[in-house]
Protein backbone atom coordinates (compact mmCIF):
# COMPACT_ATOMS: atom_id res chain seq x y z
CA UNK A 1 0.00 0.00 0.00
CA UNK A 2 1.11 3.57 -0.65
CA UNK A 3 2.91 2.65 -3.89
CA UNK A 4 3.58 5.62 -6.13
CA UNK A 5 1.52 6.08 -9.26
CA UNK A 6 2.51 7.89 -12.43
CA UNK A 7 1.79 11.56 -11.80
CA UNK A 8 -1.03 13.25 -13.70
CA UNK A 9 0.89 16.53 -13.42
CA UNK A 10 4.09 14.97 -14.76
CA UNK A 11 2.23 13.62 -17.77
CA UNK A 12 0.81 17.10 -18.37
CA UNK A 13 4.37 18.42 -18.18
CA UNK A 14 5.52 15.82 -20.70
CA UNK A 15 2.69 16.84 -23.01
CA UNK A 16 3.74 20.48 -22.64
CA UNK A 17 7.32 19.50 -23.60
CA UNK A 18 6.08 17.68 -26.71
CA UNK A 19 4.00 20.72 -27.65
CA UNK A 20 7.02 23.00 -27.18
CA UNK A 21 9.21 20.79 -29.38
CA UNK A 22 6.52 20.56 -32.06
CA UNK A 23 5.91 24.31 -32.18
CA UNK A 24 9.63 25.13 -32.24
CA UNK A 25 11.00 22.31 -34.35
CA UNK A 26 12.20 24.69 -37.08
CA UNK A 27 14.05 26.91 -34.63
CA UNK A 28 15.54 23.92 -32.85
CA UNK A 29 16.79 22.50 -36.18
CA UNK A 30 18.54 25.82 -36.89
CA UNK A 31 20.09 25.81 -33.43
CA UNK A 32 21.35 22.27 -34.06
CA UNK A 33 22.87 23.32 -37.36
CA UNK A 34 24.51 26.35 -35.71
CA UNK A 35 25.89 24.10 -32.98
CA UNK A 36 27.42 21.77 -35.57
CA UNK A 37 29.09 24.70 -37.37
CA UNK A 38 30.41 26.30 -34.21
CA UNK A 39 31.76 22.99 -32.94
CA UNK A 40 33.50 22.36 -36.26
CA UNK A 41 35.36 25.71 -36.35
CA UNK A 42 37.94 24.93 -33.59
CA UNK A 43 38.67 21.60 -35.26
CA UNK A 44 39.27 23.28 -38.62
CA UNK A 45 41.51 25.90 -37.02
CA UNK A 46 43.60 23.27 -35.25
CA UNK A 47 42.72 24.51 -31.77
CA UNK A 48 44.31 22.37 -29.01
CA UNK A 49 42.11 19.53 -27.85
CA UNK A 50 41.60 20.80 -24.29
CA UNK A 51 40.58 24.26 -25.53
CA UNK A 52 38.27 22.71 -28.13
CA UNK A 53 36.59 20.65 -25.40
CA UNK A 54 36.09 23.73 -23.23
CA UNK A 55 34.61 25.73 -26.12
CA UNK A 56 32.30 22.88 -27.13
CA UNK A 57 31.12 22.36 -23.55
CA UNK A 58 30.49 26.06 -22.94
CA UNK A 59 28.59 26.49 -26.20
CA UNK A 60 26.43 23.39 -25.75
CA UNK A 61 25.56 24.32 -22.15
CA UNK A 62 24.66 27.86 -23.25
CA UNK A 63 22.38 26.58 -26.01
CA UNK A 64 20.80 24.05 -23.68
CA UNK A 65 20.18 26.79 -21.10
CA UNK A 66 18.51 29.03 -23.68
CA UNK A 67 16.22 26.23 -24.85
CA UNK A 68 15.36 25.19 -21.27
CA UNK A 69 14.62 28.80 -20.32
CA UNK A 70 12.36 29.16 -23.34
CA UNK A 71 10.51 26.00 -22.35
CA UNK A 72 10.01 27.24 -18.79
CA UNK A 73 8.51 30.48 -20.10
CA UNK A 74 6.13 28.70 -22.46
CA UNK A 75 2.50 27.94 -21.63
CA UNK A 76 1.88 26.64 -18.12
CA UNK A 77 5.24 24.93 -17.70
CA UNK A 78 6.31 26.73 -14.51
CA UNK A 79 2.92 26.06 -12.91
CA UNK A 80 3.05 22.38 -13.84
CA UNK A 81 6.63 21.99 -12.66
CA UNK A 82 5.80 23.60 -9.32
CA UNK A 83 2.77 21.31 -8.98
CA UNK A 84 4.93 18.28 -9.67
CA UNK A 85 7.39 19.29 -6.94
CA UNK A 86 4.57 19.80 -4.43
CA UNK A 87 3.05 16.41 -5.15
CA UNK A 88 6.42 14.66 -4.93
CA UNK A 89 7.23 16.19 -1.53
CA UNK A 90 3.78 15.28 -0.19
CA UNK A 91 4.21 11.70 -1.41
CA UNK A 92 7.48 11.48 0.51
CA UNK A 93 5.82 12.76 3.70
CA UNK A 94 2.94 10.32 3.26
CA UNK A 95 5.38 7.47 2.76
CA UNK A 96 7.10 8.36 6.03
CA UNK A 97 3.72 8.60 7.79
CA UNK A 98 2.77 5.14 6.55
CA UNK A 99 6.02 3.73 7.92
CA UNK A 100 5.45 5.22 11.37
CA UNK A 101 1.83 3.98 11.43
CA UNK A 102 0.07 7.35 11.26
CA UNK A 103 -1.78 6.34 8.06
CA UNK A 104 -2.76 3.05 6.48
CA UNK A 105 -2.10 3.95 2.85
CA UNK A 106 -2.28 6.65 0.18
CA UNK A 107 -3.47 6.47 -3.42
CA UNK A 108 -1.96 9.19 -5.59
CA UNK A 109 -3.27 10.95 -8.69
CA UNK A 110 -6.80 9.59 -8.89
CA UNK A 111 -8.01 10.88 -12.25
CA UNK A 112 -11.57 11.93 -12.93
CA UNK A 113 -12.96 13.82 -15.93
CA UNK A 114 -9.67 15.40 -17.01
CA UNK A 115 -8.62 16.36 -13.49
CA UNK A 116 -6.96 14.51 -10.68
CA UNK A 117 -7.22 14.19 -6.92
CA UNK A 118 -3.62 14.53 -5.76
CA UNK A 119 -3.72 12.10 -2.82
CA UNK A 120 -6.49 10.05 -1.22
CA UNK A 121 -5.17 9.07 2.20
CA UNK A 122 -6.64 6.28 4.33
CA UNK A 123 -5.97 6.84 8.02
CA UNK A 124 -7.34 5.26 11.21
CA UNK A 125 -9.32 8.48 11.74
CA UNK A 126 -10.92 8.25 8.27
CA UNK A 127 -10.41 9.27 4.64
CA UNK A 128 -8.50 12.45 3.71
CA UNK A 129 -8.29 14.15 0.30
CA UNK A 130 -4.99 16.04 0.14
CA UNK A 131 -4.36 18.80 -2.38
CA UNK A 132 -0.65 19.63 -2.78
CA UNK A 133 0.54 23.09 -3.79
CA UNK A 134 3.97 24.60 -4.30
CA UNK A 135 4.01 28.39 -4.49
CA UNK A 136 7.06 30.62 -4.88
CA UNK A 137 5.29 33.86 -3.95
CA UNK A 138 3.26 34.96 -0.97
CA UNK A 139 0.36 32.96 0.43
CA UNK A 140 -2.01 35.91 0.35
CA UNK A 141 -5.65 35.72 1.41
CA UNK A 142 -7.00 35.55 -2.14
CA UNK A 143 -4.70 32.68 -3.10
CA UNK A 144 -5.47 30.75 0.09
CA UNK A 145 -9.21 31.23 -0.47
CA UNK A 146 -8.94 29.88 -4.03
CA UNK A 147 -6.77 26.92 -3.01
CA UNK A 148 -8.89 25.92 -0.01
CA UNK A 149 -11.97 26.07 -2.23
CA UNK A 150 -10.20 23.78 -4.69
CA UNK A 151 -9.25 21.38 -1.88
CA UNK A 152 -12.85 21.38 -0.63
CA UNK A 153 -14.15 20.56 -4.13
CA UNK A 154 -11.58 17.78 -4.58
CA UNK A 155 -12.74 16.23 -1.29
CA UNK A 156 -16.34 16.39 -2.54
CA UNK A 157 -15.27 14.62 -5.74
CA UNK A 158 -13.47 11.98 -3.69
CA UNK A 159 -16.61 11.45 -1.61
CA UNK A 160 -18.64 11.11 -4.81
CA UNK A 161 -16.21 8.58 -6.29
CA UNK A 162 -16.16 6.47 -3.14
CA UNK A 163 -19.94 6.29 -2.96
CA UNK A 164 -21.08 6.28 -6.59
CA UNK A 165 -18.61 3.56 -7.60
CA UNK A 166 -19.52 1.37 -4.64
CA UNK A 167 -16.03 1.63 -3.20
CA UNK A 168 -17.24 2.82 0.19
CA UNK A 169 -20.62 3.64 1.70
CA UNK A 170 -19.72 4.93 5.15
CA UNK A 171 -16.78 7.27 5.46
CA UNK A 172 -16.79 11.01 4.99
CA UNK A 173 -13.79 12.70 3.33
CA UNK A 174 -11.81 15.44 5.06
CA UNK A 175 -10.24 18.14 2.81
CA UNK A 176 -6.60 19.09 3.43
CA UNK A 177 -4.42 21.63 1.64
CA UNK A 178 -0.64 21.14 1.93
CA UNK A 179 1.50 24.14 0.98
CA UNK A 180 5.18 23.91 0.03
CA UNK A 181 7.72 26.48 -1.11
CA UNK A 182 8.07 30.11 -0.14
CA UNK A 183 4.36 30.45 0.55
CA UNK A 184 4.47 27.56 3.01
CA UNK A 185 7.21 29.17 5.06
CA UNK A 186 4.94 32.17 5.65
CA UNK A 187 2.15 30.07 7.15
CA UNK A 188 1.66 28.65 10.64
CA UNK A 189 2.23 24.88 10.89
CA UNK A 190 -1.55 24.21 10.83
CA UNK A 191 -4.64 26.36 10.47
CA UNK A 192 -8.24 25.85 9.43
CA UNK A 193 -9.83 27.95 6.70
CA UNK A 194 -13.51 27.19 6.31
CA UNK A 195 -13.71 23.43 6.60
CA UNK A 196 -10.24 22.85 5.16
CA UNK A 197 -7.13 22.03 7.19
CA UNK A 198 -4.20 24.03 5.77
CA UNK A 199 -0.93 22.33 6.66
CA UNK A 200 2.56 23.65 6.02
CA UNK A 201 4.53 21.05 4.08
CA UNK A 202 7.24 20.53 6.68
CA UNK A 203 4.55 19.97 9.33
CA UNK A 204 2.54 17.39 7.40
CA UNK A 205 4.07 14.26 8.90
CA UNK A 206 3.65 15.63 12.43
CA UNK A 207 0.05 16.63 11.72
CA UNK A 208 -0.73 13.14 10.44
CA UNK A 209 0.18 11.62 13.81
CA UNK A 210 -3.12 13.08 15.00
CA UNK A 211 -4.89 10.82 12.49
CA UNK A 212 -3.39 7.59 13.88
CA UNK A 213 -6.41 6.66 16.00
CA UNK A 214 -9.98 6.14 14.93
CA UNK A 215 -12.65 3.79 13.61
CA UNK A 216 -11.06 2.68 10.32
CA UNK A 217 -9.36 -0.66 10.96
CA UNK A 218 -6.37 -1.77 8.91
CA UNK A 219 -8.16 -4.70 7.26
CA UNK A 220 -11.07 -2.48 6.20
CA UNK A 221 -8.58 0.11 4.93
CA UNK A 222 -6.86 -2.58 2.87
CA UNK A 223 -10.15 -3.48 1.15
CA UNK A 224 -10.95 0.19 0.52
CA UNK A 225 -7.44 0.79 -0.80
CA UNK A 226 -7.69 -2.10 -3.28
CA UNK A 227 -11.06 -0.92 -4.59
CA UNK A 228 -9.85 2.66 -4.93
CA UNK A 229 -6.71 1.60 -6.78
CA UNK A 230 -8.77 -0.53 -9.14
CA UNK A 231 -10.97 2.47 -9.93
CA UNK A 232 -7.96 4.75 -10.37
CA UNK A 233 -6.31 2.29 -12.77
CA UNK A 234 -9.53 2.04 -14.79
CA UNK A 235 -9.54 5.82 -15.26
CA UNK A 236 -5.92 6.12 -16.33
CA UNK A 237 -5.46 7.66 -19.76
CA UNK A 238 -2.27 6.36 -21.45
CA UNK A 239 0.49 8.99 -21.70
Amino acid sequence: MGQRRSSFTRRQLNAEARRFLQLNRGLLAKIGLLAAVVCAIPLLLGTPAYATGLLHGAFIMTMFGIIAFGFLLSGSTVHLLAGSYGEAFTQEALGAARKDGSIWSAVHNVELLGQDIDHVVLTPSGVIAVESKWRFGAADAAWLAAMTDQAFRKAAKTRSVLRSKGIDEVHDVRPVLVVWGGAGRQLPPVQTIGNVAVVRGDSLQTWLTGCSRGPLAEDNAAVLDARLRHFADSQRIPA
